[in-house]
């Protein structure tokens, strides 16, 4: 519950900062006219890893919070749920470490 409560909050704290500093919105197609299509290509690639990069931070405490027994009581994951799960979130932060290292190399 507390967890509604604070992405709601964040939810909220954004739309005023982007409301009060930014009344237009800047559509895909005006990013191309302005940075060419290929830096358009970058900035959207860039923008998938920096976004899959943050998956982990929810997946992860996710895993954690659904197998925790003293939180969950009757709805605790059963074991062969947590064990998918974990593998699931390895698999999930090997990609992002591997999906880092080519991103880097392609910069050098």
């Amino acid at each position: 519950m507390i967890a509604l409560f604070i992405n709601a909050a964040i939810l909220i704290l954004s739309a005023v900062t982007f409301h009060a500093n930014y009344q237009d919105v800047v559509e895909s197609q005006d990013a191309i006219v302005i940075f060419g299509e290929g830096s358009a290509t970058a900035l959207l690639v860039l923008d998938q890893v920096a976004l899959s990069l943050q998956l982990p931070f929810a997946v992860i405490p996710l895993v954690m919070f659904t197998s925790d027994r003293r939180l969950m009581r009757d709805f605790v994951n059963p074991q062969w749920l947590k064990v998918l799960a974990w593998a699931i979130a390895t698999i999930i932060v090997g990609l992002n470490a591997w999906l880092l290292w080519q991103t880097f190399l392609g910069w050098l």
